[in-house]
């Protein structure tokens, strides 16, 4: 449309539009050359496996906020079996 001729010399020709519409059209085309990038790295095995593992690490500090392994100060992590003396007997 921006070069088109015709034999009428006095034809309109909306340049302003034209020029927008063309600066709409690169820019629709950057956005899907984007997103077919986008989605060709999402699509990744090694990408999900980040993403899910990622996903899965956010919970847990909340389901369990006792770091299993480490001292808890005073707190002694021992199992507790009964016996016929006392009712109770600490294995550690």
């Amino acid at each position: 449309m921006r070069s088109e001729h015709s034999v009428e010399a006095s034809r309109f020709v909306p340049y302003l539009p034209v020029n927008i519409g063309m600066l709409l059209e690169l820019a629709s085309l950057a956005v899907l050359i984007y997103f077919i990038h986008h989605v060709s790295q999402g699509i990744q095995a090694e990408n999900l496996i980040a993403d899910v593992g990622a996903e899965f690490q956010k919970p847990l500090p909340v389901l369990f906020p006792e770091r299993i392994g480490l001292p808890q100060g005073n707190v002694r992590n021992h199992a507790v079996y009964p016996t016929k003396a006392n009712g109770r007997q600490r294995m550690s």
